[in-house]
């Protein structure tokens, strides 16, 4: 509902301004006192072309202010946010209103523009949102009336609630219908790269699987390398330290024994040197056993070309499939798990697919139905609709 015009310097208008209220406005004037002029500002702040010479003379510009209240009417609120303009208030409040504020401009060396709401809008925006806003009927001017595209309008106005609530029923399915084709052809969209991702997924999983890193490999292989690189260093080191303690001429061993007959001698007279027998007691086994160990040790040691080859490869697989898939095994194997629940979330694509089809198949079906009893709704009562349009229309001439 229109609830306010405001008018400046248009034509011998030099500022006017209107404000209704509900119910029937007539106004009354003599020929030539600007009622025409009110109406051509209304079409102008509805987005009608912008003429200079209804600048009035010495202005340099001519504006035209319209509110508009749109509560209530949820079909002209749509329109609005299709045009992505949000009327001011809150419809979560019955006692708000919903306003729209339109102002248009026109200058007199020839540009235009509008707001709606404060904001820049196109004069085609505007005028298509126009239409909708307020019916001028004249002599002259186009009449909804006519307009074929609102019949179906006036028709479902008229049946009431059971057409309102197969509308509604329709528009919903019809959404469903919209939505589920557009996640069966995302999802298809998906399945053309599907078998190229199938395939690096299965090429990673078999690679680390084939490889079955374990944590910590890469360091105890590394460890591993060193040794074998090294063995003849390790056994000469390893021969000298156990002719040292054991097999030379002044060995480790025979100087502690030597020591402990010593005191052993010395504790006969000196029973508190006993402690002191025991340490070196110790520290002979000690030696002995630390000999055999390292005699077993020599026993094993020997080179293994084969072996180095193998731990070498070994290290290079490991540190290839760290710089592909995580900076140590731990985050190699937890890629490896994920790679695994991509695979099975793709291998059920296909059935996903299918039940989207079928959804979609089933939301089509019954779209097809509402709709057909709809028209036929519409069929049925759009005879006797029509009696009673002509009966207006005979006692009209």
């Amino acid at each position: 509902m229109l609830v306010e015009l405001t008018v400046e310097n248009i034509a011998i208008i030099e500022r006017c301004q209107i404000s209704i209220g509900s119910g029937f406005t007539v106004l009354t004037g003599e020929t030539g006192a600007g009622k025409s002029l009110l109406v051509d500002a209304l079409e102008l702040a509805l987005g009608e072309r912008a003429d200079t010479e209804l600048v009035r003379t010495g202005a340099t510009k001519a504006s035209v202010s319209a509110v508009l209240d749109l509560s209530g009417d949820a079909a002209l609120l749509g329109k609005c946010r299709e045009a992505g303009i949000e009327p001011e208030g809150s419809e979560l409040l019955a006692e708000q209103q919903s306003l729209l504020y339109i102002q248009r401009e026109v200058y007199a060396e020839g540009r235009s523009q509008c707001r709606v709401n404060g904001k820049m809008t196109p004069v085609s925006s505007l005028r298509q949102l126009g239409q909708f806003l307020v019916d001028l009927h004249g002599q002259h001017d186009h009449q909804s009336l006519l307009d074929p595209a609102r019949h179906i309008g006036f028709l479902d106005d008229w049946i009431g609630e059971p057409a309102r609530a197969l509308i509604q029923r329709v528009a919903e399915t019809y959404s469903q219908v919209l939505a589920t084709r557009q996640k069966l052809a995302s999802l298809r969209a998906g399945l053309r790269d599907r078998e190229h991702r199938l395939d690096l997924l299965r090429f990673q999983v078999s690679e680390i699987e084939s490889a079955a890193p374990k944590p910590g490999e890469l360091e105890e292989m590394e460890t591993m390398i060193e040794r074998l690189r090294n063995v003849e260093r390790i056994g000469n080191a390893a021969a000298l330290a156990l002719d040292s303690l054991i097999a030379g001429d002044r060995s480790a061993a025979d100087a502690v024994r030597l020591g402990v007959k010593a005191v052993e001698e010395a504790a006969r007279y000196d029973p508190s040197l006993a402690p002191v027998l025991e340490t070196l007691g110790s520290a002979l086994v000690q030696i002995e056993e630390g000999s055999r160990d390292l005699t077993l040790y020599l026993d094993r040691l020997e080179a293994d070309p084969e072996r180095l080859e193998e731990v070498a490869g070994r290290i290079d697989l490991l540190r290839r499939l760290r710089r592909k898939y995580g900076e140590d095994e731990v985050a190699v194997l937890a890629f490896l798990e994920e790679a695994r629940r991509e695979l099975d979330l793709l291998g059920d694509a296909e059935a996903s697919e299918e039940e989207f089809a079928t959804a979609l198949a089933q939301a089509e079906t019954h779209l097809s139905t509402l709709a057909l009893e709809l028209s036929a709704l519409r069929k049925e009562r759009a005879a006797e609709f029509a009696d009673k349009v002509q009966g207006q229309l005979r006692d009209l001439a």
